[in-house]
């Protein structure tokens, strides 16, 4: 992990420059694909602002 639980984070300003890692546990497969779809949505086209 680059961070550890309980550290301070700083804002991202480049996306790019470290991949995301997670990992996604539930009985329920349908809640594992909501959630999986959650993160590729707030990870999409629109999420941020680029001036």
């Amino acid at each position: 992990m680059l961070v550890e639980p309980g550290s301070p984070i700083g804002p991202t300003t480049y996306d790019r420059g470290h991949p995301a890692t997670l990992t996604l546990e539930h009985p329920v497969d349908a809640v594992l694909q909501r959630d999986l779809n959650t993160v590729r949505y707030l990870d999409g086209t629109g999420m941020y602002e680029i001036e």
